[in-house]
């Protein structure tokens, strides 16, 4: 695909999102073009500038390289709470996954107490 000739602020924040992400892991862009089993080192620049926004396929590959989850890649932690909290359960998982699984109980517990449901 060639390349765009305006940057879209979506596909700016997603390439800013992803080597956010491969900073976090401490892969270069080599290591990450060898494990997500891509062919060139350019479209992932591109991709971190953005320039280019891969397709779900490939995002999905990128995302296990980068040993995360493909929501992780399209959450933007600094748009509002919600996704404060999924950026919150992102690095809970990674310290500890017990500790994700107690969230989760009292969460669901909070929504079953009938004085919080609307």
């Amino acid at each position: 695909m060639p390349r765009r000739k305006e940057r879209d602020p979506w596909v700016v924040r997603f390439g800013k999102r992803f080597r956010f992400l491969r900073l976090e892991a401490k892969l270069p862009l080599t290591r990450l073009v060898e494990l997500a089993k891509l062919s060139g080192l350019g479209y992932l620049s591109d991709v971190e500038h953005g320039w280019s926004l891969p397709v779900v396929t490939t995002a999905t590959r990128l995302a296990g390289a980068l040993e995360v989850a493909l929501i992780d890649l399209v959450n933007f932690p600094e748009t509002g709470p919600r996704h404060e909290l999924l950026e919150l359960t992102r690095l809970l998982q990674r310290l500890d996954p017990d500790a994700v699984e107690v969230v989760m109980r009292q969460a669901e517990d909070y929504l079953r107490d009938p004085k919080y449901r609307r």
